[in-house]
């Protein structure tokens, strides 16, 4: 589409958008099972305390990988513990209990710690650098919620209407639009 700007990094943010999730992929393949529901947990109601387990388990996966998918991953995690940076307020679930708080407040600490170690390593780089403004790592942030709600709301709610803001079309001139 002319009325966005490609990618930057493009493959990284191609990975991110793709891996984001990554941690959940041993769970996957061997669901926990709901005992209520006798069918294995969603993504929407497994408990926090293995949510975070898994969250941490793809940021690390990813930041392995590379330094800018893992910071992209690691804002994705972080945000589904604070309404994706405030700009998803549909987001509302809240640990149920004080061990759920527990878990959701280490994760947050160690991905925050995660996001400062990759941003600094991110500045450091020769291949990032340019990339690495606080700016561009928001709206590529930004990109990033869009695509998960995106694929999400196609998944849960077919061709219900919808809105996404803010949606980046560019890196340099701030330009914002709403997807409807």
């Amino acid at each position: 589409n002319d009325e966005f700007q490609e990618l930057e990094p493009h493959v990284p943010m191609i990975v991110a958008s793709r891996e984001h999730d990554n941690g959940w992929r041993e769970w996957d393949n061997r669901p926990t099972i709901d005992p209520v529901a006798g069918q294995p947990w969603s993504f929407a109601t497994l408990t926090y305390i293995e949510h975070a387990k898994l969250y941490w388990r793809g940021m690390l996966r990813a930041a392995e990988d590379d330094p800018y998918e893992g910071l992209m991953v690691s804002m994705h995690s972080r945000g589904l513990y604070n309404q994706r940076y405030h700009t998803d307020l549909a987001l509302t679930r809240v640990p149920r209990d004080q061990k759920e708080k527990i878990a959701v407040n280490k994760v947050v600490k160690n991905s925050e710690l995660l996001q400062k170690k990759l941003r600094r390593k991110l500045a450091a780089s020769s291949e990032y650098r340019r990339q690495a403004s606080d700016q561009q790592i928001w709206r590529n942030y930004c990109l990033l919620q869009v695509f998960d709600r995106l694929a999400l709301h196609v998944c849960w709610k077919g061709e219900v209407p919808y809105t996404i803001h803010p949606v980046p079309t560019d890196y340099d001139n701030g330009k914002e639009q709403t997807l409807n």
